[in-house]
């Protein structure tokens, strides 16, 4: 996170850990980091600078060796163009995937409220596994 804020990071924190129900921490950065039970390590990446965006971060904890730089972008370009607004990437230099949720939560400048947090958490996360899930899949086709 380029710029701390530590109201913004304890409410993203807060509400992992009261939505999701799991212990979430606050790295220097500012950024919330958490265990997911099916997941594994999730982020919420923010930048105090702008309170109204967060980007719930996931990444694969492994290289795909099986798979080409070239076919795992083409599969990375397939789930993307499902109607999930999460957006899979490939690293070209170690074959790490990884998916990501970007949100404006708030209007521009302006904390979001915990309420509506709270509504979306959820739904992030779950757009996150049926992401990874249709990656997965394809990775299995081969």
């Amino acid at each position: 996170m380029s710029n701390h804020n530590a109201e913004l990071s304890d409410l993203h924190r807060r509400v992992v850990q009261v939505v999701l129900q799991v212990p979430a921490t606050i790295d220097e950065g500012g950024d919330v980091n958490f265990q997911h039970p099916y997941l594994g390590e999730l982020s919420i990446d923010l930048d105090g600078s702008k309170p109204e965006w967060m980007d719930l971060v996931w990444m694969i904890n492994r290289r795909i060796e099986t798979h080409s730089f070239d076919d795992l972008v083409r599969i990375c370009n397939e789930v993307n163009l499902t109607p999930w607004p999460a957006v899979l990437t490939v690293d070209e230099s170690n074959l790490i995937v990884s998916a990501s949720v970007s949100l404006f939560v708030a209007a521009v400048g302006q904390m979001p409220e915990e309420g509506l947090l709270r509504g979306i958490i959820g739904q992030a996360v779950s757009v996150l596994e049926e992401s990874i899930a249709a990656f997965e899949l394809e990775i299995q086709k081969g």
